[in-house]
């Protein structure tokens, strides 16, 4: 994953490369299952969103970058010139 934020104002940019296996492996799903049921059990209302569905969307993003490379997942550019992408 490559995340790249530019603010033209104070002129900084911020360029991160983070390997996708990071976000999509399965310490890190566990770990997300473990957050979202514990604020489940902590609050009334419950997410939007399960684990399971969390794994799901995780395992079709790793299939999805795998089948067709690599893909613009966020592409804002704001009027005052600030950019953000995040790119799989």
């Amino acid at each position: 994953m490559k995340i790249y934020i530019y603010d033209p104002e104070e002129n900084h940019k911020i360029n991160l490369v983070i390997p996708n296996f990071l976000i999509t492996n399965r310490l890190v799903i566990s770990l997300i299952q473990k957050v979202i049921e514990k604020e489940n059990e902590q609050q009334e209302i419950q997410h939007l969103i399960n684990s399971q569905q969390i794994t799901e969307l995780l395992r079709s993003v790793k299939e999805c970058v795998r089948a067709f490379g690599h893909f613009e997942l966020v592409n804002i550019e704001t009027a005052e010139g600030e950019i953000v992408k995040i790119t799989l």
